[in-house]
């Protein structure tokens, strides 16, 4: 029985978390926050799903935590607007099963410093070298995008491939003597995509798409593996789940 996350006291329809507007509201308040969702809840199976259906890598790892990620309103303002502005220009919804602005879920892979996700630890740290703590309190910003290793210009990184994020996966510091590792499952405003094989060098000093186009579809060839996209402003993403798997 699926139960609301922000009371644990009223049970919710399969497709919500939050048995009221009041629940969801008292979250956000709180923002940003963790929430982590219990094992048996249609979030956790939903969430686990994708991530088992989406590691292409031959032996997948073991789910053990999700977390919701929650943002009071006015960090989630200009994505919304954002989503609204590509979508009036191309009507993505018209031509299901695309959804408004191109929405899709994203795996993202980063550094963690801290014992967050580990068990119930849902408190950031301040640590400015914590990239998963900085990234889920603030959502992402492409200035802190290091060019040198960005090989389809300075943009923001996801992909639909929960293993191919993970390569991106990495603990240090206190973080290094566990089993568990970290991915972020994300909203990304694909719009429209500009899709390119494989590696272009040409890319690597781009700061925005072609014209005409709202991200880069990277598609596999040419020392590509795996599929990923790239969105060239940080209104184009937010996190949405944190993922703790225990690697192999």
């Amino acid at each position: 029985e699926n139960i609301c996350i922000e009371c644990f006291a009223k049970t919710v329809r399969p497709e919500h978390i939050f048995c009221s507007q009041t629940c969801m509201f008292i979250t956000k308040s709180k923002g940003p926050i963790l929430l982590k969702v219990p094992a048996g809840h249609k979030d956790f199976d939903d969430v686990r799903d994708q991530f088992y259906y989406s590691w292409t890598d031959p032996d997948s790892p073991c789910v053990k935590h999700i977390f919701k990620i929650m943002y009071p309103e006015e960090m989630t303002t200009a994505y919304h607007r954002y989503k609204r502005t590509i979508e009036a220009r191309s009507h993505f919804a018209a031509f299901p099963p695309m959804s408004a602005g191109n929405e899709a879920q994203s795996w993202h892979g980063t550094n963690r410093e801290c014992l967050l996700g580990e068990r119930d630890r849902s408190r950031f740290c301040i640590s400015s070298s914590c990239s998963l703590c900085c990234v889920i309190k603030s959502s992402f910003d492409i200035g802190f995008v290091k060019t040198n290793v960005a090989r389809f210009g300075r943009g923001i990184y996801t992909s639909p491939s929960a293993s191919k994020a993970s390569s991106y996966s990495r603990n240090f510091g206190p973080a290094a003597a566990t089993k568990l590792k970290a991915l972020l499952l994300n909203k990304v405003l694909i719009g429209k995509g500009h899709l390119i094989h494989g590696d272009h060098p040409s890319y690597r000093e781009v700061t925005s798409p072609p014209p005409g186009f709202d991200s880069l579809v990277v598609g596999k060839g040419n020392g590509v593996n795996d599929d990923e996209y790239v969105v060239f402003t940080n209104d184009a993403i937010r996190p949405s789940f944190l993922v703790m798997y225990e690697d192999h």
